[in-house]
């Protein structure tokens, strides 16, 4: 089996990405009355579509899942509960201590204004459903809480969903088995579905996740990624042109275009250069990828917390201020790093370490009854 290849780009793309959405796209849609990116056209458009890198979540997440996963499946060195069980409770952990600290939040906020922040169903149906990470699967299209874990809900779904895929691309010897969820997805948004795991949210993830793990199939069968990665980057070129002089001509509907064309030819382009950049510190870029997690479900608790702290404290904050969004930006750094070195790395190897003796415990205890 061959060891898995750390690509150090994907870890920078992951920060970018969870700094554009939390700190730009949520910045601009979630504080009142925000100005301040109109005067910076690109700034501005990250803030009007900047959810859409979200697709680029899923597709490094499929790509990633393929070269980490494929090989151990297909030696059978892995089975379905021990992979969903580790990365279950690696994703849920923080995404439930962010989903908990919103619905205190958010029952503060409604005592305050007589109304919940930006949207409702923050009950504790909503609450338990997002504590188990499956919101997305049973409420289709339920704004909620900390809505920002509807990507780990979907992703967890993706999960399921593509280690039992990969067990039949073994058996068939067909790479293009990992296209039949895409195109179920596709087929899910045309007809407009929108019930329990067959719904929109869901989709956006299948689609991506798919793309990505198909990448890494085609990846691994790759003999010059660097002549791949210089069209790659000739071809974003290209796009990058037409979209500038053509506009909505070219365009038409910019996630497909994002999702099928731009975000595949980044990480072919990525993969091509990334043994090349090896001025890169390897540990940072691994760090502000563990990072990126962390500023991403952080993010709508920091931006409520701010706005009660102004409204109780009256500290009169300008919203529209430079200093006041690098503060902003500053404070999910932070907070992210905390999340990582108290919870990440300290709390949840103590939760499986307590995990594993009880399952051990059981299973002792099983053995000895018969």
């Amino acid at each position: 089996m061959k060891q898995r290849q750390y690509y150090k780009s994907f870890d920078i793309l992951k920060f970018i990405c969870a700094i554009v959405i939390a700190c730009i796209y949520h910045f601009q849609n979630d504080f009142p009355n925000i100005t301040l990116f109109s005067n910076i056209p690109i700034v501005e458009q990250l803030s009007k579509f900047g959810y859409m890198l979200v697709e680029l979540f899923f597709i490094i997440s499929g790509f990633l899942f393929f070269i980490s996963y494929f090989s151990k499946i297909k030696d059978k060195n892995l089975n379905i509960i021990s992979f969903f069980k580790k990365r279950y409770i690696r994703l849920i952990l923080v995404a439930g201590i962010t989903t908990i600290v919103m619905f205190v939040l958010q029952q503060i906020y409604c005592l305050i204004n007589n109304q919940f922040w930006i949207w409702g169903n923050n009950d504790f149906g909503n609450l338990l459903l997002q504590l188990l990470g499956i919101q997305y699967w049973i409420e289709p299209g339920i704004v909620s809480l900390n809505n920002a874990v509807w990507y780990i809900s979907v992703l967890l779904f993706c999960y399921i969903i593509f280690f039992y895929i990969s067990k039949f691309v073994i058996k068939k010897k067909n790479i293009f088995i990992f296209l039949i969820p895409v195109f179920i997805a596709l087929l899910v948004q045309k007809y407009n579905l929108n019930v329990p795991l067959l719904n929109y949210n869901i989709t956006r993830g299948v689609i991506s996740f798919g793309l990505g793990v198909f990448i890494g199939c085609l990846n691994n069968n790759l003999s010059n990624k660097e002549n791949i990665s210089k069209i790659s980057f000739v071809f974003l070129i290209v796009i990058g042109m037409l979209c500038i002089f053509l506009g909505n001509y070219f365009v038409g509907d910019l996630l497909f275009l994002l999702t099928f064309i731009v975000y595949p030819l980044v990480i072919f382009f990525v993969i091509g250069i990334d043994t090349k950049l090896k001025f890169i510190n390897c540990k940072f870029t691994k760090y502000l990828g563990n990072l990126s997690f962390g500023i991403y479900v952080w993010n709508l608790p920091i931006q409520l917390a701010t706005i009660l702290l102004n409204q109780v404290f009256n500290f009169g904050f300008n919203y529209n201020s430079i200093y006041f969004f690098i503060i902003q930006v500053t404070i999910h750094i932070v907070v992210a790093i905390l999340s990582y070195h108290l919870l990440e790395k300290k709390l949840l190897p103590f939760l499986e370490k307590k995990n594993s003796k009880i399952i051990n415990f059981f299973a002792k205890l099983n053995s000895k009854s018969f």
